[in-house]
């Protein structure tokens, strides 16, 4: 009997380590598939790309920026919301390109505005005049 309980006490243990061997990999796999996709890396690259050039801008100047690279990754993600978005208080710049992502970053310069050209793809932002 005794030696009955022990098998039964492995059996339990090594398939709870299994059960939990294939939840880790279901989630690796989710991760894997998330980043190859490209969306959350082009959402961080863009994010990015747009803090940096507002950083980058003289007090008065306007800028305009090619966006239909985020355009075409958003209508291949069947998504229809705002894509870049702005807190001009916190002073932070969101991309999103799909229902359950999107990146924001932070920027240090005053934007005094921003504007979204859709039919041309552009982002047009507006420095602060000091």
């Amino acid at each position: 009997m005794l030696k009955n309980k022990k098998a039964e006490e492995l059996v339990t243990e090594q398939v709870i380590f299994i059960i939990l061997n294939i939840l880790f990999f279901v989630c690796v796999i989710f991760f894997i598939y998330r980043v190859s996709s490209g969306t959350s890396v082009t959402e961080e690259f863009y994010a990015k790309k747009i803090a940096l050039i507002i950083d980058s801008m003289q007090y008065g100047t306007e800028v305009r920026f090619d966006v239909s690279e985020l355009y075409s990754k958003a209508s291949s993600n069947e998504y229809n919301g705002e894509l870049i978005t702005f807190d001009l208080n916190k002073k932070i710049v969101k991309v999103k390109l799909s229902k359950n992502s999107g990146y924001e970053f932070y920027y240090f310069s005053p934007l005094k505005s921003f504007e979204k050209d859709e039919a041309n793809k552009l982002l047009i932002l507006k420095a602060d005049d000091q």
